[in-house]
């Protein structure tokens, strides 16, 4: 193992995992002082509301029908319940027609009890709709089923009805009801919004420190959006979009609008990691005498492929894996196919090892041969560096006709490593985002989540010892002193590193490594039998 081989080796990791994860480079901080001056004034604009609370629009002073002005004045007593399918259980309240908790009830996923409520920001609630009142009033009780609860608020002659409807899965519907009895038209823009803040980084997952919004316009063009600037983008050609949502990492709530193409709005606050959006449909008036009903389809739980496949509107592209789709596509079809037959995931990450070794195993024998061959050439790299110790340019042209005489490739022992790092770093991506491995246990008591770190490092400990162990195994291609300690704190580095790393990764990269051990093992023996 030569020098630029261990020096590849570290400055590969440890800019692909260290830097991206926890030195990326800070908001502009012009640009977030200038949102933050946008949203305090938007925020003053909406007379002290919760800022997830959509404010019924007032009609214009010329406008040609007169139309009401309505308040909710009238107060009506908390009540609260819950209601249920077999994925999702909704704690509600009528103080708002909100739910106060959204509990993921599917059995793989009871034990760890994933509330998406807490991903809402700071006073704001789930669904928030638009209200003929103003802000939404505090609702009675009409009506409660297992699965579905209607809310009813009258004040001046106008009934607005809530109801929330648990449908298969995490698919809910969410539909407001406006009926006039009162002596003038009543305007209403029926929208819903969404405001959501990542705080904690134990919520959801410990490895997804933004929530992200996620749309698809009227033609289709879907995006993940970061950033002011590329909401900018996004909404440059048009607001109407198929759907919009915030993306939670393993979890997504989306509002879809199937037939209708839907308004919509977003903000994006880096600095204090909020995500709120808006969708809104056409206005409508309500004349006295009349009622009008208008629904929302939201999905609001897990990215689970098929869940998302089956809606046919393309939610399934928000399960993004950057630019490591490539690799990692392919690979969590792998995964997902040993899981079919073995049913644990830890096992299918370790056939998934021994697949992609036996894959690389030419080119992984090619380099251990090449540095065998380094190895055996270093007397003569000795002879040429005292002959023309003082004379480098004439060193370095002797020393590359020697490796072309005797056919060797001096970076030769680099190829499977960086060949192995985009397999690396498409893996992490993969357990970060794909919800197969979210609270997938491996071994009981140990490892009962492949998505979080090793509880206690038995892994990357173990991981250090096995690197350890195979620097003695690797034919040594130099003898400078600052080679060898460079080879000896490679191990170290990477155990650091692991430490942080998904305990699914961290398997992979152990039985990696021992697969690795076997194969330099066999090389070598087979080189000293020559």
């Amino acid at each position: 193992m030569n020098k630029n081989f261990i020096i590849a080796m570290v400055l590969s990791v440890a800019v692909m995992f260290i830097w991206s994860e926890f030195f990326a480079p800070k908001p502009d901080p012009e640009a977030v002082k200038k949102q933050q001056e946008q949203a305090e004034q938007a925020e003053k604009s909406a007379d002290g509301a919760p800022k997830n609370i959509i404010v019924a629009e007032k009609p214009a002073a010329n406008a040609d029908v007169a139309t009401a002005q309505l308040t909710a004045d009238k107060t009506n007593p908390e009540k609260t319940g819950s209601i249920a399918n077999e994925a999702l259980e909704l704690t509600f309240s009528t103080l708002g027609g909100k739910v106060t908790k959204s509990l993921i009830t599917e059995e793989r996923y009871r034990s760890k009890e994933v509330d998406l409520s807490v991903g809402l920001a700071q006073g704001a609630y789930f669904p928030a709709m638009s209200s003929v009142f103003g802000e939404e009033p505090a609702y009675e009780l009409a009506s409660q089923s297992a699965g579905s609860v209607t809310f009813v608020y009258e004040n001046q002659g106008v009934t607005e009805q809530k109801t929330i409807t648990l449908k298969d899965n995490f698919n809910i519907t969410v539909a407001k009801t406006i009926v006039n009895n009162g002596e003038n038209a009543v305007e209403w823009t029926p929208a819903v919004s969404f405001d959501s803040q990542f705080e904690n980084s134990d919520i959801l997952s410990s490895y997804n420190k933004k929530f992200k919004i996620v749309a698809q316009n009227a033609d289709g063009k879907f995006d993940e959006l970061e950033d002011s600037g590329d909401i900018k983008d996004f909404f440059e050609a048009g607001d109407s979009v198929n759907w919009i949502g915030v993306n939670y990492g393993y979890f997504i709530f989306a509002v879809i609008s199937p037939e209708n193409r839907l308004h919509a709005a977003a903000e994006i606050d880096s600095k204090k990691n909020l995500s709120r959006f808006t969708a809104t449909a056409e206005k409508i008036i309500v004349n006295p005498g009349e009622s009008v009903t208008k629904e929302f389809s939201l999905y609001y739980g897990t990215k689970e492929r098929e869940l998302l496949k089956h809606k046919e509107l393309g939610l399934e592209k928000t399960i993004t894996f950057g630019w490591t789709s490539f690799l990692a596509e392919p690979l969590l079809l792998a995964l997902n196919f040993f899981y079919g037959f073995l049913g644990n995931y830890g096992l299918a990450i370790i056939l998934l090892t021994i697949v992609v070794k036996l894959l690389l195993w030419p080119l992984s024998n090619a380099s251990y041969k090449s540095m065998n061959k380094m190895k055996a050439l270093q007397p003569k790299l000795k002879e040429l560096q005292e002959k023309y110790k003082d004379d480098k340019e004439t060193l370095n042209k002797e020393t590359m006709l020697l490796y072309q005489k005797e056919n060797i490739n001096p970076l030769g022992g680099c190829l499977p490593m960086f060949i192995q790092m985009p397999v690396y770093i498409a893996l992490y991506y993969m357990i970060q985002n794909a919800v197969e491995l979210f609270n997938a246990p491996f071994l009981p008591f140990w490892l009962t989540d492949l998505s979080e770190k090793d509880p206690y490092y038995i892994i990357p400990i173990s991981l250090g010892v096995m690197m350890l162990l195979q620097t003695k195994f690797t034919p040594q291609t130099a003898d400078n002193k600052q080679a060898k300690i460079m080879m000896y704190t490679m191990p170290i580095v990477f155990t650091w590193i692991s430490l942080m790393l998904p305990s699914g990764m961290t398997l992979y990269w152990f039985v990696n490594t021992l697969l690795g051990i076997a194969q330099q093992f066999y090389i070598n023996k087979k080189y000293k039998n020559a």
